[in-house]
């Protein structure tokens, strides 16, 4: 059962472990191991639903004793116990025994049991203290009696704020990255302390609530219900990759430091393996793109459902490869299929699906608007519970939940929300003020000092609002602001009704082009044919540049459109780039995006010859110098330059913020859960 055992020979003012052992999981009841993993086993286990079963019922656990003997237990002293190990919520599981998209359905929570008995638990009266909700989202609670004989009717109850919920877990990527969890217990103050990737979770003070100051062993408990198929009821199968444990008893308090670290490797060939190593490679601060690229894909080819996502997002905004949007859509495609649900909603993202039909939605959103997404997936949790999930080092996501519960609460709770909403505009998200805005329409004062908030950041929404409602003109616009309110509003743009039907948009749009001579309509139709794309075509290429070049002989916006396209390999040609090019350096070229479109023709028709425009470009805050920056230094041999690049432009591109899953690599945004707020 033990594995190596070793001292630590260490003053004990140090603050280090004076013992320290390495311990195997024991199972229990319907729990199985059926695999090796990249860093642990792989288990199979049957959820408790844990008010269903008596005292005697068989304990369905993986758990490890603490103690080799009973003389050990009896021999320890030391004040502080701590146990470490690393869980994987969902190994990438097609080689395993179980159907893979049942391996992701949501499961209520991780608890953990403990015992004062060295003997690993059998049945539910051998645990003596359980501890629910330790990983997950639902709230803590702690079960506890000298010998649990009826865990639904326990005398002693205690109930702890919630912690842990699906806010950390909310990017696919996420989801198939080990999780570092601790807890320590204090003996002298009887205090138990739990921590996820070094970040505190809960502190439970246990005076009163057991008599025993001493554990003798662990275990790990999946909590669910049955749930109902076919009228037949099934209980839920888990699959979860875990650790050794290590076991520290220690006389000083333990520095545990914030921050997502990679478990000790165990199969340096599993996949998953290196899928983490990948991972590290592209978003960790000494980021090596071309290796990670090369890995990444390796690994996606052999069917990695998690790896084919990432590499998506690696075609999509060109992290060791060059851009490519027709490989971004395959990749996509491969991803959404294998039940990676955020595939799906990034395809209509990539995709451009505006409007969305009823066709459109079966054939190919494939569920992306069943699944819940950032701002969703807290509020549809959280106010069932009538609270309200905090997240932290997220304010677009937060911004957005808060959007979405505004819309379901009460009267009485509306102040509350929108109290919460102002707080996070407040801290400088444009987003926010922009929803902060909409939500105090009647208070027309508040709300357009906000919305002017968000227009000074060129927030789309805001520019919007002042365009439509005229108080500002598009024309006195800044290349920027028009670019982004007919990129995101091209209907409106246009000045046509949306009807969402797009065959109806697309006729609108033309009749308004070929007879009125609207360049705006031209742009907008242009923009019409290619959304979304999987309808693009060579006919459909050929019109949108016919249309897009008749509105480029007039408008700047649709020049700079015609520049992006060509750029993008969409269509046109290069002669007519820098024709139009020429004409925006003329009416425009003192503005950032102008020498930003000029640096990235130039890079295109004669690679690696501007380092001295896009160093001019860096001084002045442009995002994709950054990215070409890296560039220039990677091909130097420079890794360090090359890596500070490449990490401050996945920190302020805009697209990588919202498709990377660089967060769970950095101390500081690796956990988002700020706690909850009950309403009202």
């Amino acid at each position: 059962m033990y594995g190596k055992i070793f001292l630590i020979l260490t003053a004990v003012l140090s603050g280090l472990p004076v013992f320290c052992q390495k311990i195997d999981w024991e199972t229990s009841g319907n729990v199985t191991k059926i695999a090796s993993g990249s860093f642990g086993d792989v288990y199979k286990v049957e959820c408790n639903k844990i008010q269903s079963h008596g005292a005697g019922d068989s304990l369905n656990a993986v758990s490890l004793s603490l103690f080799e003997n009973r003389k050990a237990y009896k021999k320890e002293k030391s004040r502080f116990l701590t146990v470490e190990y690393f869980l994987r919520m969902y190994p990438f599981a097609t080689e395993y025994s179980v159907d893979y998209r049942e391996t992701l359905k949501p499961f209520a929570s991780l608890g953990i049991g403990f015992t004062n008995s060295i003997k690993t638990p059998t049945t539910y009266q051998d645990l003596n203290l359980f501890v629910s909700g330790v990983l997950y989202y639902e709230p803590w609670t702690v079960y506890a009696g000298w010998g649990i004989q009826n865990i639904g009717k326990m005398d002693q109850r205690k109930k702890f704020p919630a912690a842990a919920p699906l806010a950390f877990f909310y990017q696919t990527s996420v989801f198939y990255a080990p999780v570092h969890m601790i807890f320590c217990y204090d003996r002298k103050e009887d205090v138990l302390s739990f921590y996820l990737n070094g970040i505190p979770q809960n502190t439970i003070c246990l005076k009163g609530v057991r008599e025993n100051k001493k554990f003798g062993s662990v275990s790990l408990v999946w909590q669910a219900g049955n749930r109902k198929r076919k009228k037949k009821e099934e209980k839920e199968i888990k699959i979860f990759e875990l650790s050794e444990a290590k076991v520290h008893f220690h006389n000083e308090p333990r520095k545990i430091t914030p921050g997502f670290i990679n478990p000790p490797g165990k199969n340096a060939k599993h996949y998953d393996s290196n899928f983490e190593q990948a991972l590290s490679l592209l978003y960790s601060p000494e980021n090596d793109w071309k290796r990670g690229f090369e890995l990444l894909k390796k690994v996606a080819e052999q069917g990695h459902a998690p790896a084919i996502y990432e590499l998506a997002r690696c075609y999509y905004r060109g992290i060791g490869c060059s851009p490519d949007t027709e490989k971004t859509m395959e990749c996509l495609e491969k991803a959404s299929e294998l039940c990676i649900t955020e595939a799906a909603s990034m395809r209509l993202v990539v995709a451009g699906l505006l409007p969305l039909t009823p066709e459109l939605d079966k054939r190919y959103v494939r569920g992306a608007f069943n699944t819940r997404n950032d701002g969703d997936l807290l509020w549809c949790n959280s106010l069932d519970r009538k609270q309200i999930i905090v997240v932290k080092n997220n304010s677009a996501v937060f911004a957005r939940s808060l959007d979405a519960i505004l819309n379901f609460v009460s009267a009485q709770q509306k102040p509350l929300i929108q109290k919460l909403l102002k707080e996070v505009a407040d801290s400088g998200d444009p987003l926010a003020m922009s929803l902060y805005a909409l939500s105090v329409w009647n208070k027309a004062g508040e709300r357009d000092a906000y919305y002017e908030k968000a227009f000074a950041q060129k927030e789309p929404s805001a520019i919007r609002y002042f365009v439509l409602s005229k108080k500002r003109k598009f024309e006195s616009l800044d290349l920027e602001r028009q670019l982004s309110f007919a990129k995101h509003y091209p209907i409106e743009f246009a000045g046509s009704p949306d009807s969402g039907n797009r065959e109806k948009i697309l006729r609108e749009l033309h009749f308004d082009m070929v007879m009125k001579k609207n360049p705006k309509a031209a742009v907008a139709y242009s923009e019409a044919l290619l959304r979304p794309y999987w309808m693009q075509n060579k006919k459909a290429k050929e019109s949108a540049e016919q249309s897009m070049a008749l509105a480029a002989e007039q408008l700047p916006v649709a020049q700079v459109l015609y520049v992006l396209r060509y750029l993008d390999g969409m269509y046109g040609t290069a002669s007519k780039a820098q024709h139009f090019l020429s004409l925006l350096k003329k009416s425009h070229g003192e503005q950032r995006i102008v020498k930003e479109l000029d640096a990235l023709f130039l890079e295109k028709v004669s690679p690696g010859k501007q380092y001295s425009l896009w160093k001019q470009l860096e001084q002045e805050g442009s995002v994709p110098a950054l990215y070409y920056l890296g560039e220039y230094a990677d091909r130097q041999a420079d890794k360090n330059a090359a890596a500070a690049y490449r990490r401050k432009f996945l920190g302020k591109d805009r697209i990588c913020d919202n498709f990377a899953s660089r967060n769970i690599f950095e101390s500081n945004k690796g956990q988002f859960f700020g706690g909850c707020i009950e309403l009202p």
